[in-house]
């Protein structure tokens, strides 16, 4: 069974670096409390969504026997 469903999204480590940075900058200013949230929610979905990602595209070596 494929779990292809047509489309790919990237996660780059540049990606995960503009989200923290985006946080960060909404915790120091005046943003409301639920904005601040929201952004350090999609930092960590990022943070975590990359490595795991990383793995299941790494490949995989098979045994054959011979």
């Amino acid at each position: 069974m494929s779990l292809d469903h047509g489309f790919r999204i990237d996660v780059t480590s540049t990606d995960i670096r503009l989200a923290k940075a985006r946080w960060l900058a909404a915790w120091i200013s005046d943003a409301s409390n639920e904005s601040v949230s929201d952004l350090c929610e999609e930092y960590a979905q990022l943070a975590m969504a990359k490595p795991i990602a990383d793995e299941v595209r790494r490949p995989k070596l098979r045994l054959v026997k011979g």
